[in-house]
């Protein structure tokens, strides 16, 4: 009996943990399909346009996807006389919103932006680091092109977590795919 609870105990420091991360695929409104790790669960409170909110407390790991219509953001960008700043492609939308995100951080430190693709679309991803209301935060983000719509994948945890799950916050939005 105290084995058994013992096992039991164990198994669940090691599920919460993440040892083994295994995946779940995500389809989220059949527009995308994201992998996330099996010790995260659903969120609803995250952030109130995002498709997809998945949140693991203990870890200090959150994810969202906010997706936006390419034509709406053009409007956006045209309405508010920004083209001259922004432009109406994958660098003036990443930009519009790293400028945004920027602006609500202290202390902010940004990596290099890099170029890549995912699953065939053009993207663009960046680490940013900063502090929010007294607490230092680690971001990954991560803006895609897809075929009609702008997608952001934010990804996140404190910043004394960083090293540990920086490759993770990574993997995920490497993971995405627009259906």
């Amino acid at each position: 009996m105290k084995n058994g609870f013992l096992i039991s105990i164990a198994i669940l420091i090691l599920s919460s943990c993440g040892v083994g991360r295994q995946n779940e695929d995500v389809v989220v409104e059949g527009k995308f399909t994201m992998k996330i790790p099996l010790n995260m669960s659903i969120a609803s409170d995250l952030n109130d346009d995002a498709a997809l909110q998945y949140q693991n407390l203990f870890n200090e790991l959150y994810v969202i996807v906010i997706d936006e219509d390419i034509t709406e953001f053009e409007t956006l960008i045209e309405e508010n006389d920004l083209k001259e700043d922004y432009g109406f492609d994958l660098d003036g939308y990443f930009n519009l919103v790293i400028n945004g995100c920027v602006m609500e951080l202290e202390n902010v430190k940004e990596s290099d932006v890099i170029d890549i693709r995912i699953n065939g679309l053009s993207a663009k991803q960046i680490g940013i680091e900063g502090e929010i209301e007294g607490i230092d935060i680690y971001y990954c983000y991560t803006a895609i092109k897809g075929k009609n719509t702008y997608y952001q994948i934010v990804s996140w945890t404190i910043l004394e977590k960083k090293a540990q799950h920086e490759k993770l916050l990574r993997k995920m939005a490497l993971s995405f795919n627009e259906i």
